[in-house]
Order: structure tokens, then C-alpha cells, then sequence
């Protein structure tokens, strides 16, 4: 539970059993931000922006089971400079709109190489369901190699974009997929989704 609080730290890591629960307007600023969890949930936020803020944010689910859904009708602004979306099924809640603002890119993870043995594997899927409208900016949306990514705002609006300039160094990884549901959708957003 976090409520009205300002880390200023290198790494962070929060990792939940359940939910990540967010009361209020609260504050992140931070070089990596890990969050695993069923679900980030808003609450008591009428009138408030959470903001989340880092040079990148991962977020990603690791087996919990969420035991909560929010209920507020905030803002959740994630901002970096790259965004992550990992494995697993998690969701957001409890916010009336959720921006993701990266300068560089948002991505799938695909590929992991493990650092001790060399190994190569490619990560599960990411499913983010999110419940209240969404915009997307970033420089570019792509993933690591053979990265499935999965966005579903049922009953809500996605807005994706990117800005006229190509961000420098793209990295865009091969066999990445993408899926985007939601009750409209407007884009003008760069994929990068080369097949291999």
C-alpha cells in the first residue's frame, strides 16, 4: 500500500504476493522501477494524478493473485525514457485514464539470456487489462525478440502515438507481436515489428 509518498532511489522493486494498491496522489522518481504484481489499483484518487517516473519501468507478474480492484477515478501517468511490458497476466484499475509517456520506446519483453550460464529463453507473454482509458506515447513501440504483448481496455478508449522525429539507436527485436482491444482506437504510433 502507498499512499502519498516520494522515493527519489536508483532501483526499486516492488514485488506483491497480490496488488500494488495506490491511495491518493503519489509520487515516484527513480533510475529503474520493477513492478510485479497482480494489479496496480487506484484509490481514494478523485482529482489526483499518481505519477510514476523513472529511466525505466518494467513492469511484469511473477504468480500473484490479485485480492483487490480499484475504485478510484484518477490518473495514473507512468513516465520514462523506456517502458517494459512483461510476462504475465496484470492489470490496472481504479483510474480513469492511464498515460504511458516513454521517450524512447514502450516494448514486450521477448528474449532473456541468463547471465550465468548463457542460456537464451523467450518470456511468456504480457497481458496488461486496463480498466479506464489509455493513451500510449512513445518514440516507438516494439519489443525484444519474439516478444508477444497484449493491451486489452475493453469498454474504454486507446489512443497510441508517437512524435514526427524517429528517436536515435531503435532496437527493434524480431517475431514481435502486438494486440490492442479497446472501444476505440486511434493511433498514430511507429511499430517496429520486423518478422525475422
Amino acid at each position: 500500500m502507498l499512499r502519498d509518498t516520494n522515493f527519489t532511489v536508483d532501483e526499486l522493486r516492488l514485488t506483491s504476493a497480490s496488488d500494488l494498491n495506490i491511495y491518493g496522489a503519489t509520487g515516484f522518481n527513480n533510475k529503474q522501477l520493477l513492478i510485479s504484481a497482480a494489479a496496480i489499483n487506484g484509490f481514494n484518487n478523485d482529482g489526483a494524478t499518481a505519477s510514476i517516473s523513472a529511466d525505466l519501468i518494467k513492469l511484469t507478474n511473477q504468480g500473484a493473485s490479485s485480492q483487490l480492484t480499484g475504485n478510484g477515478s484518477g490518473i495514473l501517468s507512468l513516465n520514462a525514457r523506456e517502458i517494459q511490458l512483461g510476462s504475465g497476466n496484470y492489470a490496472i484499475n481504479g483510474f480513469q485514464k492511464v498515460n504511458f509517456n516513454a521517450t524512447q520506446a514502450i516494448k514486450g519483453v521477448g528474449q532473456l539470456i541468463d547471465p550465468v550460464s548463457g542460456n537464451s529463453s523467450i518470456a511468456a507473454p504480457g497481458v496488461l487489462n486496463v480498466g479506464g482509458n489509455v493513451a500510449l506515447n512513445a518514440g516507438y513501440f516494439s519489443g525484444g525478440n519474439g516478444a508477444t504483448t497484449s493491451i486489452d481496455a475493453t469498454g474504454h478508449s486507446v489512443t497510441l502515438s508517437s512524435p514526427s522525429a524517429a528517436p536515435e539507436n531503435i532496437d527493434y527485436g524480431l517475431g514481435v507481436r502486438w494486440s490492442v482491444i479497446g472501444d476505440s482506437i486511434a493511433s498514430s504510433a511507429r511499430f517496429g515489428l520486423p518478422s525475422g
